[in-house]
């Protein structure tokens, strides 16, 4: 029996699609080509200069001082201020008070040191 024409081309499409790809590594060996002797060409360039004793760099002095920046920071289990730890965060959630007394204290004492330090500033 015949097959007819759409019969031919599904068979060998499908015999087709079943074959395993080709990778085509023509167009990749040409770039690893040209990279490599880009490489070997411009290697040779280099000039390595010897630093010199003589020459004095200036001395970078500022008039500004940096700000301190006061950060405080909440983690799964503790409350930080500034780097150091105030208090456990279940003291934090089991506390009632509107205010956390550990936290208004430091952050005082943080504020008394800060007036402290502008007023050496100016």
């Amino acid at each position: 029996m015949k097959q007819s024409l759409r019969a031919k081309r599904m068979a060998k499409r499908n015999k087709r699609l079943l074959q395993a790809p080709k990778l085509n590594l023509v167009s990749l060996m040409d770039i690893f080509t040209i990279l490599v002797f880009f490489l070997l060409v411009n290697s040779g360039d280099v000039e390595v200069l010897q630093t010199d004793k003589s020459i004095k760099l200036p001395m970078s002095v500022s008039e500004q001082k940096p700000d301190n920046n006061l950060i405080v920071l909440i983690s799964n289990e503790d409350l930080l201020v500034g780097g150091q730890r105030i208090a456990a965060i279940k003291d934090l959630v089991a506390s009632q008070d509107q205010t956390f007394a550990p936290l208004t204290k430091e952050l005082k004492y943080q504020a008394q040191k800060a007036g402290h330090y502008r007023q050496k500033k100016n």
